[in-house]
């Protein structure tokens, strides 16, 4: 199977068939097997169980990693509210125009699309016997065992099939009842032989503002970078703001930087722009 990170409209697939085999994701080594762990999903707080995936880099984020990503996602934010200094920026260089940045629109955005992706097939060779527009929900059957049995152990919630006759491909858009990482049940769904194309990540057109996250022995390292001038291009300036937890379980301001300054990349900046680079090429 091909995988695709970014989405599209059009792609081409080949027929959906049984595999020899069922292949499912082995499970973390914790007291708890597979079934358990995606049962447990989605935890109250979406941002940070998505942060605890991405940072679990598996399927489902772990409960111990999600109530600490909470818990600290929760203190980053009463300590540093939008009034705070960390967030007002000089964006002349000395000349008087400061600016506070806006962290109330940051959240993380996940890269893998949680508890979604799209399959495309094509129809010269594809035929579930299905209408076109058809949305099948939890429990009812595709009449295909191998694929009922994976619908099953990842908690599908829905699918719905549309058939496009003029472009001769069939599209296929499951939903997933935990937070699940897109491209790990793309992976797993590979079963189902001769499928080509899963689509599970999201284009991202221009510029956004983000919240990069990443671990270390003491706690979690946000860098948040707000954007501004022209974002659907890809924005004309940035501004880079890192923090660190510390032991105790609060966190230090390490500092900002604004792409167009003429002054030099902190101390900090490669450690930090390290965070950016591993949520590109997640």
């Amino acid at each position: 199977m091909k995988f695709v990170k970014c989405l599209a409209f059009v792609a081409s697939l080949a027929f959906l068939g049984l595999a020899c085999s069922e292949k499912v994701i082995d499970p973390q080594p914790i007291d708890c097997d597979l079934a358990c762990q995606i049962a447990k999903s989605p935890f109250p707080n979406a941002e940070a169980e998505n942060v605890a995936r991405y940072l679990d880099g598996w399927l489902v984020a772990s409960e111990i990693t999600y109530k600490k990503c909470s818990m600290a996602l929760t203190q980053w934010r009463r300590q540093y509210t939008p009034t705070d200094t960390a967030w007002c920026v000089d964006i002349s260089e000395g000349g008087g125009n400061h600016y506070y940045l806006n962290p109330t629109s940051v959240k993380f955005f996940d890269p893998g699309t949680p508890g979604r992706f799209e399959w495309y097939f094509s129809a010269d060779s594809f035929n579930l016997g299905f209408p076109n527009d058809t949305v099948l929900t939890a429990g009812q059957t595709t009449n295909n065992p191998v694929w009922d049995s994976l619908n099953s152990l990842y908690r599908l919630d829905s699918l719905r099939i549309k058939h496009y006759p003029k472009m001769k491909i069939v599209f296929i858009r499951n939903y997933f009842h935990g937070r699940l990482d897109s491209k790990m049940l793309c992976q797993a769904y590979d079963v189902l032989s001769g499928v080509e194309t899963c689509i599970y990540q999201p284009a991202i057109i221009g510029g956004i503002s983000n919240l990069y996250p990443g671990l270390d022995s003491n706690g979690l390292k946000i860098l948040v970078i707000i954007g501004w001038g022209d974002c659907p291009s890809g924005c004309m300036y940035n501004a880079y703001v890192y923090f660190k937890q510390k032991s105790d379980g609060t966190f230090d301001f390490l500092g900002k930087w604004i792409s167009s300054s003429s002054l030099p990349k902190p101390p900090w900046w490669s450690e930090a722009f390290a965070l950016r680079e591993a949520w590109s090429n997640y």
